[in-house]
């Protein structure tokens, strides 16, 4: 789930990624209008459903179609849930977001704004501070507002809190864009901007979250730019604020303005090598076993045969962690069946397998989301695998993963597996 900036997006294709992720998103809305992590039957998400509901903003203010019960739903169960107690740190930021929500869709409550402001210092994290601030921007409060970003200003350090999915470099990220917006503290924000991307910023270990501000953050700050005029391969590409090009080989490009450009190169594509074996913070182990739990050969696999992988892991950091469990599939093997937490009923020697958020019903790999708390750090997960095509396959690596923080995994090396034919 990104958030977007406002006004209309160019181009086809741009248009149906968006719409499409407006409709994964609204998959997750729950009967009360609420949001889950998952599916629309899960638990509702306090903070989520804040960054749901801003994201459907952004989409439709960027010209996606979103149905109009959808938002009357999610604002009505904002609204709602603005009146419940804020005692609690979790309870503070989610009343923080969904009151900024609330009125950027015109449906703001200054007086629950007001009284949260009264209270700058008791707000867990920069960002609460920082929607807090806009909120009261919005309500036209602007004393209040430079108080509440002046706080997010003064204390931008954070530790890692899964209740909002942030960090600080996300929480800078986010600010840039509230003050951008909001049109306070201008000061401020060019000092903010003279910090950014920081020291934080590493494009290969970014969390999603910090990907989506980021974004949101260069186009907010782009959006009063100067249309850059660029030449590639002595192809003038249209002006804009950003523009692309899809290359296939090496191509020279020059800048005919007068203002500095920045390029960014982003590269999709098969990889030649399966990535090494590696692993930070936490542990992955398997076992390819038969039904009487002997381990199995996978040079002597034959076709039809059907068995039990094992996924066994644990996050060694002492935190708690969303953990992604995945062990993608050779081509000759297929999944047969997914199995329940607890005992398997005549499958004694798997013991009790972990409980799992979600099994997603890919075909190419078997996929779980397992929580991991510090007081229970483990996770034992398995599915019943099946060998249906003969040949010599790629067995990838199994990995182990936090979702929202993905310098926090662990990772086997890839091997080869053989599949003879049926006798």
């Amino acid at each position: 789930m990104a958030i977007l900036p406002d006004g209309p997006m160019a181009g086809d294709d741009r248009a149906g990624r968006l719409q499409a992720a407006v409709a994964s998103v609204l998959d997750r809305q729950r009967f009360d209008g609420g949001f889950a992590l998952w599916t629309a039957s899960g638990d509702s998400e306090p903070w989520l459903t804040s960054y749901a509901t801003d994201f459907l903003l952004r989409a439709k203010a960027a010209g996606a179609a979103v149905p109009e019960q959808a938002m009357i739903d999610v604002l009505k169960f904002l609204r709602e849930a603005s009146d419940e107690d804020t005692t609690d740190p979790e309870a503070k930021a989610a009343q923080a977001y969904r009151l900024y929500v609330l009125a950027r869709a015109g449906q703001g409550k200054p007086g629950a704004a007001r009284v949260l402001a009264e209270d700058l210092d008791q707000l867990p994290t920069p960002l609460a501070k920082a929607q807090l601030g806009a909120a009261l921007m919005l309500a036209q409060d602007r004393p209040r507002a430079e108080a509440a970003f002046t706080a997010a200003l003064a204390a931008p350090a954070r530790k890692w809190w899964y209740k909002d999915y942030g960090t600080s470099l996300r929480d800078q990220l986010a600010t840039v864009v509230l003050l951008k917006e909001s049109g306070v503290l201008p000061q401020r924000l060019s000092e903010l901007m003279g910090k950014l991307p920081g020291a934080d910023l590493r494009p290969g270990s970014l969390s999603t979250q910090e990907q989506a501000w980021a974004i949101a953050a260069a186009a907010a700050l782009g959006k009063d730019g100067q249309p850059a005029r660029v030449r590639v391969d002595g192809r003038d590409l249209p002006a804009g604020v950003s523009v692309t090009a899809p290359l296939t080989g090496p191509a020279t490009a020059r800048n005919l303005g007068e203002r500095n450009v920045w390029q960014s190169v982003s590269v999709t594509g098969v990889p030649v090598e399966a990535p090494p074996a590696a692993r930070a913070g936490m542990r992955v182990m398997r076992k390819f076993l038969r039904d009487d739990g002997s381990p199995v050969d996978l040079d002597t696999l034959r076709q039809n045969t059907s068995f039990v992988l094992l996924l066994e892991g644990r996050a060694e950091d002492g935190q708690d962690h969303h953990a992604l469990i995945v062990q993608g599939l050779p081509a000759g093997w297929e999944i047969v069946g997914r199995f329940n937490e607890g005992a398997v009923p005549g499958l004694a020697w798997l013991d009790k397998l972990s409980a799992t958020e979600a099994q997603p019903a890919a075909d190419d790999r078997y996929a779980a989301i397992v929580s991991l708390e510090s007081g229970t750090p483990g996770f034992r997960v398995a599915v019943r695998l099946r060998a249906v095509t003969p040949g010599s396959f790629e067995l990838p690596g199994a990995e182990a993963s936090d979702m929202y923080r993905p310098g926090v995994f662990a990772r086997q090396a890839s091997a080869r597996i053989k599949v003879l034919a049926a006798e």
